[in-house]
């Protein structure tokens, strides 16, 4: 491992000294939503259960609210819901990796925490050529070990995978975001890269000590007809499967007549890989997140046996305004627990959530709701969880408005007689969040097709003040958004056309987050 490490520590105490200096004038963070002390944060890396907690790696700007250089930020937690920060993990000081630390991963070996994680490096970034730039970008993994899962010696045969192991026909250009798994007592590892028709790939590489790597094959690329950069794979076994979670950035605009859809989507791709051949075969892509702001997840198996996955919930569509104010930018998703039914992946929030809410609740066993729109006593809040059910057999459609004051107001819609989801965040409060004006729809409306329309749905839904999550049907259906609501934007509306009835209503303000 690499012997030079005054240089390295030299850097993270300067980021970890302006932390101290200046997180006192950070304001309005979310209660149970992870933030960064200051800055920007971003993608969520090198997750797991690590010497009796959980850890929490993440890219991040500690120095502005915007994404620059990247560092690696670093919180710990014993539920996952109440986090610790504990400074900086890593920082750009080799020469392979000066302009940035990129997302990775991390495998517990022989007691020790390793992380693979991608270098980038743009000599042009001062050009005002924007193809010399483009063109001149490389990056490349690394490695570093920890004893503690605190402090990280990088290795000094780094990059252990470099742009010369790429195999034929790819770019240098995008070539990023290791997950490492262990199979049979090998390591593996998915890569993103592209190719030089510009498409998105995931490579598949093996080694036997996480130091050698070797190319084994393409297990999947990207279907879009139109340029598309695949970002964060994540490769899980479960249930006897593969799934491959990936995400994906459309680089072109969108027509205004296609069906509402993400420009930045979380797929998850159902099959089975060859890890000898490196193939793979996929029965499916489904949307993993149907909201506007869920981003570049990652996943781990705790010490429960759990299969744990956390996301990014990103403001790159969001005002700018808000974040210099407050003084942070982007947050993490509620932990969420990992499942396959039927086919589909289930996403649960993690049982810990249930330790916020407050002792005093409304439960509503049943109450009926005919071409009307209602709204319940103690049911309303900046900061709750409230799950309940409908039946919708002599119903048409149901609508479930949060956030909602004078003026403000976000929606759910389900249709059953189409089994279409709408979701509908256009009127969401103080800013018109969405930033590009000529695709706010875009930005601002989600309709979901489901195959078939179902009768009962259930309902799970968290709000802390500006991010919202809804699991639906199941888990099946989960949308996440950004919004943000009026002062008074604190009511709950339940609209129904035809008949529906709400069953096991049960609401919960929470509070008494515990953070450090």
């Amino acid at each position: 491992m690499n012997k030079n490490i005054d240089q390295t520590s030299k850097h993270i105490e300067k980021a970890n000294q302006y932390i101290k200096e200046n997180k006192d004038r950070v304001t309005n963070r979310p209660l149970f939503h992870f933030t960064a002390p200051i800055g920007w944060l971003n993608d969520p890396n090198g997750l797991c259960y690590f010497n009796g907690e959980y850890h929490l790696y993440y890219q991040y700007n500690p120095y502005d609210i915007k994404w620059d250089l990247m560092h690696w930020g670093h919180a710990v937690s014993s539920d996952l819901v109440n986090w610790h920060h504990k400074g900086l993990a890593l920082g750009p000081d080799e020469a392979y990796e000066i302009d940035g630390c990129f997302s990775g991963s991390a495998i517990e070996k022989d007691g020790k925490l390793f992380i693979m994680y991608t270098g980038h490096l743009d000599p042009g970034k001062d050009s005002k050529d924007p193809e010399w730039r483009r063109q001149s970008v490389r990056e490349n993994q690394n490695l570093a070990v920890s004893q503690n899962g605190d402090n990280f010696l990088k290795s000094e045969v780094n990059p252990v995978i470099d742009t010369g192991d790429l195999p034929a026909g790819m770019l240098p250009q995008d070539f990023r975001d290791p997950k490492i798994i262990e199979k049979d007592g090998i390591y593996y590892c998915v890569l993103a890269a592209r190719n030089e028709r510009y498409k998105g790939v995931i490579l598949l590489y093996r080694s036997l000590d996480l130091m050698n790597w070797n190319y084994v094959g393409t297990i999947a690329e990207s279907h879009n007809p139109k340029e598309e950069i695949l970002e964060c794979p994540d490769l899980i076994e479960m249930s006897g499967k593969d799934l491959l979670i990936l995400s994906a950035i459309d680089l072109h605009e969108p027509d205004l007549g296609e069906v509402r859809r993400n420009l930045h989507p979380t797929y998850y791709c159902l099959g089975n890989v060859d890890f000898e051949d490196g193939k793979g075969q996929w029965e499916s892509r489904v949307e993993l997140d149907c909201g506007f702001n869920f981003y570049a997840p990652q996943s781990f198996v705790d010490h429960e046996g759990r299969r744990i996955m956390i996301g990014w919930i990103s403001p790159w569509d969001a005002d700018e305004e808000p974040r210099v104010k407050n003084g942070w930018a982007g947050m993490m998703s509620v932990p969420r627990v990992l499942s396959l039914r039927d086919g589909a992946l289930i996403q649960e929030p993690v049982e810990s959530i249930k330790s916020l809410r407050k002792k005093n609740y409304v439960l509503i066993q049943e109450k009926s709701l005919v071409d009307e729109c209602k709204s319940f006593d103690g049911v309303e809040g900046r900061r709750y969880d409230l799950s309940f059910k409908v039946d919708m057999t002599s119903g048409q459609r149901f609508m479930i408005e949060v956030g909602k004051g004078k003026g403000c107001t976000t929606s759910l819609t389900y249709d059953k007689k189409q089994a279409l989801w709408s979701f509908d965040r256009r009127h969401n409060g103080e800013k018109n969040m969405p930033i590009f004006d000529k695709l706010n729809q875009w930005y601002s409306l989600r309709e979901i097709q489901d195959k078939e329309a179902k009768d009962i749905m259930d309902f799970r839904i968290l709000l802390d003040n500006y991010c919202l999550e809804i699991f639906a049907d199941g888990g099946r259906r989960v949308f996440t958004a950004m919004i943000d609501p009026h002062l008074d934007g604190r009511g709950i509306d339940f609209s129904a056309n035809g008949s529906c009835i709400i069953q096991d209503l049960e609401f919960y303000l929470l509070d008494n987050q515990k953070e450090s």
